[in-house]
């Protein structure tokens, strides 16, 4: 509970979230006042969770401002990409999917973002 310890707090929400308690973890990450004004990975934890239990809306406002503070957050664009394909806002997915597929590296979840824009 200690502002100062906020990246045990995170480390703790992703354990949460690795066994499928992505209530605790939201609960967690709110707790967190430390590390939301800079660190992007706080708000991709919390956007993966809200995206496990399909607060779409939640999750994208978490995504987007992982993006806020780095640009080149490739995971939370690629979740960006996610949420819209799954809420049928195609022409946001596939402008999602382009960039992601420009800006990132060559692997795995890249070729699956090429496959699912071949799907729209």
């Amino acid at each position: 509970k200690d502002p100062a310890f906020a990246d045990a707090a995170l480390n703790l929400a992703v354990t949460y979230q690795k066994l499928g308690s992505h209530e605790k973890a939201i609960e967690t990450l709110k707790g967190i006042d430390l590390v939301k004004e800079s660190h992007p990975e706080y708000y991709y934890a919390l956007g993966a969770s809200y995206f496990h239990l399909e607060y779409y809306r939640s999750a994208e406002e978490a995504f987007l401002s992982a993006r806020r503070i780095d640009p080149w957050h490739f995971k939370a664009l690629f979740s960006l990409a996610m949420i819209y394909t799954r809420t049928g806002r195609k022409a946001e997915a596939k402008a999602a999917w382009n960039e992601y597929i420009s800006i990132a590296p060559d692997d795995e979840w890249k070729d699956l973002a090429k496959k699912r824009l071949r799907e729209l």
